[in-house]
């Protein structure tokens, strides 16, 4: 994939800028600008800046998109990218405002099934019961109460960032245009 972008940008005098890689992992992203930029300055013995290369992990791809774009989802300001820490204090927040019981239903089961609902590309807001029943019912709650205390504190979890980019593409066709104009080389690390 290195060699393949040095080529892009050596042969094909394709802009460094319009080209979109990603890879699994912060260290292979960070290894992989890294050779790029030693490859092209081999090559073409003129420098390129690793700022200028969008060569990152899907979820820090999205980090970025997010950063200059939320606010067409109603974001006002930066947004805080919470651990699975923060996000297990404010779901145990939220069933303590709720009065759901931790010892009937655990936090981290409730953590879990928000990050397995937000995985398969559903919010608050798309998903469906599909069980019914307590459980059921004490989770739409806590997840709905959960989506609004994330949005009131400006902050996402890691499964909101590929969620969120997807749903601010979905809803805002123009500005997807513009990533599709603005990158006319998507390359995917195998």
């Amino acid at each position: 994939l290195t060699h393949r972008i040095a080529h892009l940008i050596y042969q094909h005098r394709v802009d460094p800028t319009q080209i979109f890689a990603v890879t699994f992992t912060n260290k292979a992203a960070a290894e992989m600008r890294h050779r790029v930029v030693k490859l092209l300055e081999r090559l073409t013995r003129f420098s390129i800046d690793e700022r200028d290369l969008w060569i990152s992990t899907f979820h820090s791809a999205c980090v970025r998109i997010l950063r200059s774009d939320i606010h067409h989802l109603g974001y006002h300001g930066p947004f805080t990218i919470y651990d699975d820490t923060d996000q297990l204090s404010v779901v145990k927040a939220v069933m303590r405002e709720l009065n759901i019981s931790d010892t009937a239903y655990s936090p981290k089961s409730v953590q879990s099934r928000i990050n397995k609902v937000k995985n398969e590309g559903l919010d608050h807001e798309t998903f469906k019961p599909r069980y019914g029943g307590p459980f059921e019912d004490a989770f739409v709650k806590i997840f709905n109460r959960y989506a609004e205390v994330l949005k009131i504190s400006s902050a996402l979890d890691f499964a909101d960032l590929i969620l969120m980019t997807v749903k601010l593409f979905c809803q805002n066709p123009d500005l997807l245009g513009k990533y599709r104009e603005r990158f006319p080389y998507l390359l995917i690390d195998e």
